[in-house]
């Protein structure tokens, strides 16, 4: 998954927790459920990764949109 920085925190507001809360609390869901994560900063011009994960990168549709749901994102 590619996002923005804000994604960060619009989470923070969500989950009414500090921007560095939110992103370590992220991070964390991201791990358990093996969702890797680059941030494009598109005033730097820089593509980073926030998580990895670790995983093939044919994995399937309906795999990337449960995770998707479990981390309450979308």
């Amino acid at each position: 998954m590619i996002s923005t920085a804000g994604l960060v925190l619009d989470l923070a507001r969500k989950w009414k927790q500090r921007p560095l809360q939110a992103e370590r609390v992220f991070k964390d869901k991201c791990h358990t459920q093996r969702v890797g994560i680059k941030i494009i900063d598109v005033n730097a011009k820089e593509l980073k990764d926030l998580t990895s994960s670790n995983k093939s990168k044919n994995v399937d549709d309906e795999i990337k949109n449960r995770a998707l749901q479990e981390l309450e994102i979308f």
